[in-house]
């Protein structure tokens, strides 16, 4: 992703895992002490998107982020998936 975009990410879940069935979803990006979380959009049982804010990406700095799912479902014990790391290239100026 790109510092100042408004970039739309999509996770694909596991076909065991029912998306619609969670009682909570937030996505984390961690860069350093920059850490944000948000509550993506459930598309289907198995496909999550997520867009952030040219203020958001902003924040990273140029290098890598880590991204990671955490679910809950009743009675199920909170999961999480593993940890991606994405690329963060420079912009030239600031959120427009």
């Amino acid at each position: 992703m790109r510092q100042g975009t408004t970039p739309t990410h999509t996770f694909t879940l596991p076909a065991w895992i029912d998306a619609t069935q969670a009682s909570g979803i937030v996505v984390t990006y961690r860069q350093g002490e920059t850490v944000i979380d948000k509550t993506p959009t459930v598309e289907s049982a198995s496909v999550l998107t997520l867009t952030l804010t040219q203020e958001e990406t902003m924040r990273f700095e140029v290098g890598n982020v880590c991204i990671q799912v955490a679910m809950s479902s009743e009675g199920v014990p909170v999961m999480r998936s593993n940890i991606v790391n994405a690329r963060v290239y420079a912009a030239l100026g600031g959120a427009i």
